[in-house]
C-alpha cells in the first residue's frame, strides 16, 4: 500500500485528502517589492509612458517628474540626511523647469543630471527599503491591516 514509517503513518505524498499550501513570497520581501512598486516606480510612470508614445521625453517634463521625484520619496525616506537633500534637489529641479516653461531654454546639462538624479534616488531608496524591510523586517503598514 505504501512505504510505512515508524508510528504506521504514510508519507505526506500518500496520504489522502491532504492539501499543500502553494509557496508565496515572504511578508518581508513581499513589503520590500510592494514598496519598491508604490514609492519608486509609479511615480515614474508619467514619463515611462511619453517614452513608450513618442520616443522622447521632452525636457520640461522630466523636469518637473525630477522635481516631483525627489520630493515625493524624499518624503518617504527614514533618513533625515536623504530628506533634506531631495527636498532641496526637488526645489532645484523645479526652478529649472520654470525657466525652461518661461523661456523655453533648457539649462546646460538639466536632462543629464535629471535623469541621473533619479537613477541616484532610485536607488540609494530602494537600499534603504531593503534595510527597513528584508533586513530590518518592519512591515509596511496599510490602511485595514490587521496586526
Amino acid at each position: 500500500m505504501g512505504i510505512r514509517r515508524s508510528g504506521n503513518k504514510q508519507p505526506v505524498s500518500q496520504s489522502k485528502g491532504v492539501k499543500r499550501r502553494l509557496p508565496h513570497l515572504p511578508k518581508h520581501w513581499e513589503n520590500f517589492l510592494l514598496s519598491l512598486t508604490f514609492i519608486l516606480i509609479l511615480p515614474l510612470l508619467p514619463i515611462i509612458i511619453e517614452y513608450w508614445r513618442s520616443q522622447v521625453v521632452e525636457i520640461d517634463e522630466l523636469l518637473l517628474t525630477a522635481s516631483m521625484y525627489a520630493i515625493g520619496v524624499g518624503a518617504t525616506s527614514a533618513s533625515r540626511l536623504m530628506f533634506v537633500f531631495t527636498i532641496i534637489m526637488g526645489v532645484c529641479f523645479a526652478f529649472a523647469y520654470g525657466s525652461v516653461k518661461g523661456s523655453q531654454n533648457a539649462l546646460p546639462l538639466s536632462d543629464m543630471l535629471a535623469y541621473t538624479s533619479i537613477g541616484v534616488i532610485f536607488i540609494i531608496h530602494a537600499l534603504e527599503r531593503y534595510n527597513i524591510h528584508v533586513v530590518d523586517m518592519k512591515s509596511w503598514e496599510f490602511p485595514g491591516d490587521k496586526s
